[in-house]
C-alpha cells in the first residue's frame, strides 16, 4: 500500500516518531515536504481567498457542522439550545465561528501538502494511505489498517482512521455489517485529516475540488464529500491516536 506522510520539515521530533511508526507497521512511505509555510508566496493569486466562496461553502455544510456540536456528549444544555436556535434560523443568524476569515500560512501549507499526496494516489492503481506527521500508534493500528485497505477496494471511497476533535456519530450511522469496527456514515462526513485511506477515483475528486483554497481542509473535505455523495466510513475507535491532542503541540494554530 502506498503511504504518504504530510510533514512540516522543521519538526524533527515528529519525523523520528513517524519513522519508528512506519517501521513497526512495515510500511514504506514518501514524506511530503514541499510547500512549508515559510516558503509560500501568499501574494500569489491562487492563494487569494474569497469571502463569497467561504460563505457559499459554509452554508452547504452548516447543518453538519452544527450537528457535530449538538450531538457532542460533552456539550452543555445551554450551548445545545444556542446551536439548535442557530440551526433553525434559516441563515438569518450566522455565528462568529462560521464567518469569513483568511486562512493562516500553516493551513494553506497543509492543504497543498495533502493535494500533492492526493495527486500521487490518483495516478496509482490502488488505495493509498495519508497520515499527518503527529499520529501515534494504537494497539489495533495494524489490523485496522489492513482491513481498511481491503474495504477501500470495493466498499468505501474514503475511510477515516485518525479520529480527532471528539466528533460524534449521528443516529442514522450504522456499524458496517462485516466488521463492526467500521461505521458507515449516513451523511458522508470528515473528522480531521490526521489519517485516512482512499481509492484513486476519490483522490482525483478531492484533488480537483481543493482549489480554490477557501476553507480549512477538513471543512473543505466535508463540502466535497457531500457534493460528490461519497461513501465514507470511520474506524471507531480510530486506528491512530491524534498526537496533537496527546503529545505534540499543534503546528496549525
Amino acid at each position: 500500500m502506498k503511504t504518504y506522510v504530510i510533514h512540516y520539515t522543521p519538526l524533527f521530533d515528529r519525523r523520528r516518531n513517524i519513522e519508528i511508526l512506519l517501521k513497526e507497521l512495515n510500511l514504506e512511505a514518501e514524506f511530503i515536504t514541499k510547500f512549508d509555510k515559510e516558503k509560500l508566496d501568499l501574494k500569489d493569486k491562487k492563494f487569494l481567498q474569497s469571502p463569497y466562496i467561504w460563505i457559499k461553502e459554509i452554508k452547504e455544510i452548516k447543518d453538519v457542522l452544527i450537528n457535530n456540536i449538538i450531538y457532542n456528549k460533552n456539550i452543555s444544555i445551554k450551548s445545545k439550545i444556542y446551536w439548535y436556535l442557530i440551526k433553525n434560523s434559516k441563515n438569518l443568524f450566522f455565528p462568529k465561528s462560521f464567518k469569513f476569515r483568511k486562512l493562516n500560512p500553516a493551513e494553506i501549507s497543509l492543504s497543498l501538502k495533502h493535494y500533492i499526496a492526493l495527486k500521487k494516489i490518483e495516478l496509482s492503481n490502488e488505495p493509498g494511505l495519508i497520515i499527518e506527521d503527529d499520529v501515534l500508534l494504537d494497539t489495533n493500528t495494524k489490523d485496522l489498517l489492513n482491513k481498511a485497505s481491503k474495504l477501500c477496494y470495493e466498499n468505501f471511497d474514503y475511510i477515516d482512521l485518525g479520529g480527532g476533535c471528539n466528533l460524534p456519530l449521528f443516529h442514522a450511522d450504522n456499524p458496517y455489517k462485516n466488521d463492526k469496527r467500521f461505521t458507515c456514515l449516513d451523511i458522508p462526513r470528515s473528522r480531521t485529516t490526521a489519517a485516512y485511506i482512499l481509492n484513486p477515483k476519490t483522490a482525483k475528486l478531492l484533488s480537483n475540488g481543493l482549489f480554490p483554497i477557501s476553507l480549512p481542509i477538513d471543512w473543505k473535505y466535508q463540502n466535497l464529500f457531500i457534493k460528490n455523495k461519497l461513501k465514507v466510513a470511520w474506524a471507531v475507535p480510530p486506528a491512530f491516536i491524534h498526537g496533537s491532542e496527546k503529545l505534540f503541540k499543534s503546528s496549525i494554530r
